[in-house]
C-alpha cells in the first residue's frame, strides 16, 4: 500500500517547480539589489569549472580539475588553470585536509604568463540552525614566471540555505571569499545554487561581485556568471 507522500501528482510537481523558481528568483533578485551601482557597470565575466573526484581509499580522495575566465564581456579567454588534489577527511567529521597543486597561464597584453600554485587547504564544516557553514582556509605559494614569488592567504565561507527543490535537490547559497597577501587585494562575494544532474553528476551556477585591489589603492570590479560541473566517484 502506497503512503501518500510516495503519490506525487502531475500537478503536485508543477506546484513544486513554480515555487522552485520562484524562491530562486526571489533570492537573486534580493542579491542584485544590494549590488553597488558602480559594480553594475562593471565587465561583464563568465566563469567556468569543471571537475572530477573519485575516493580511492577510506576517507581519501583525489580530484582533477579545469578552470577558465573569459572577460571582455565574456568574450575573451584571459586566464586558465589546472589543479589536481589529494584529500583526507578521516581527522575529524567536522574537518579536511588537501593538498593540491595548480598551472595557472594567465594572458596580458597579448602574452601568456606561466604560474605555478601549491596550495594547502583546511577546511571547517558546522551547521547552525540548519544552514551549513563550510569555512575553507587556504594558504598557497605563488611562483611566477613574471614578478615576485609570494604566499598568498585565502578564506572562503559558504552557506548553504536549509532547503532543497525538487527532484534535482535545487540548493540556493551565499559566499565569500577574501585574498590576502600583504593587505587584502581581492574580494569575492557569491550567490548560485547548486544542483544535482545524475547521481554522480552535480552542477553549479552563480553569480559574483569581485573587486581587485589596485597598485595605487583603488579598487576595480568585475561582474561574473559562473558555472561548475562537478563528476564525483
Amino acid at each position: 500500500m502506497f503512503r501518500r507522500r510516495d503519490i506525487v501528482s502531475g500537478g503536485d510537481r508543477q506546484v513544486t517547480v513554480k515555487r522552485a523558481a520562484a524562491s530562486l528568483i526571489a533570492f537573486f533578485s534580493f542579491f542584485a539589489a544590494v549590488v553597488p551601482a558602480d559594480a553594475r557597470k562593471a565587465d561583464l565575466q563568465y566563469w567556468h569549472t569543471e571537475t572530477v573526484s573519485w575516493k580511492v581509499a577510506d576517507d581519501w580522495k583525489v580530484s582533477l580539475s579545469n578552470e577558465s575566465y573569459f572577460d571582455d564581456d565574456a568574450s575573451h579567454r584571459y586566464y586558465h588553470e589546472g589543479d589536481i588534489g589529494v584529500s583526507y577527511s578521516g581527522l575529524a567529521k567536522w574537518f579536511d585536509l588537501s593538498l593540491n597543486f595548480k598551472h595557472v597561464l594567465t594572458e596580458s597584453k597579448n602574452k601568456w604568463r606561466r604560474e605555478e600554485r601549491p596550495h594547502i587547504n583546511g577546511t571547517f564544516k558546522f551547521n547552525i540552525c540548519k544552514f551549513s557553514f563550510i569555512d575553507r582556509n587556504r594558504f598557497e605559494y605563488k611562483i611566477r614566471e613574471a614578478g615576485t614569488d609570494f604566499w598568498k592567504y585565502r578564506n572562503l565561507l559558504t552557506i548553504k540555505f536549509p532547503c532543497k527543490f525538487t527532484s534535482l535537490e535545487i540548493q540556493p547559497y551565499i559566499a565569500d571569499e577574501l585574498h590576502v597577501d600583504e593587505v587584502v587585494s581581492e574580494n569575492r562575494s557569491y550567490a548560485g545554487f547548486t544542483f544535482k544532474i545524475t547521481k554522480e553528476l552535480g552542477a553549479d551556477i552563480y553569480y559574483m561581485q569581485k573587486r581587485n585591489r589596485q597598485s595605487g589603492g583603488n579598487w576595480i570590479g568585475a561582474n561574473v556568471i559562473g558555472t561548475r560541473l562537478k563528476l564525483d566517484f
